[in-house]
């Protein structure tokens, strides 16, 4: 699974729907599978699990703090138990050292505004 969104976003109906979903579709399952059993019996031989996914990655939103993210990663260890990976965005290195890394390390040529680095977290 992948989210982006803030903490407030996460808490969402549709976004705790997704996750419900992803942990048990067993309902949907049994929908699909009788749908097909009469031209599919072999449905009943398959072993598919009602758990999608147990991962999740976090790309938070451009100006999320760094204790909303912190809380935002908890609650998928401590309340969803999902396997948590945080995406930090490029702009965290600076600009100087993204700048250096994209045009002179990768030969892109690409110019990040300095924009790009106004909301997002900073190294201490």
């Amino acid at each position: 699974m992948s989210v982006g969104y803030n903490m407030q976003g996460i808490m969402n109906d549709n976004v705790q729907w997704f996750f419900e979903k992803m942990n048990d579709c067993s309902a949907e399952l049994s929908e699909k599978a009788e749908e097909i059993r009469e031209v599919y019996p072999q449905i009943d031989k398959i072993d598919i699990p009602s758990t999608l996914s147990n991962n999740i990655t976090l790309s938070t939103m451009h100006g999320c703090p760094a204790n909303e993210i912190e809380q935002i990663a908890g609650y998928f260890l401590e309340n969803k138990n999902l396997h948590t990976l945080v995406k930090l965005n490029p702009t965290l290195l600076g600009p100087v050292e993204l700048r250096d890394i994209l045009n002179h390390e990768l030969n892109f040529k690409t110019c990040v505004p300095d924009k790009a680095f106004e909301h997002d977290l900073k190294i201490p």
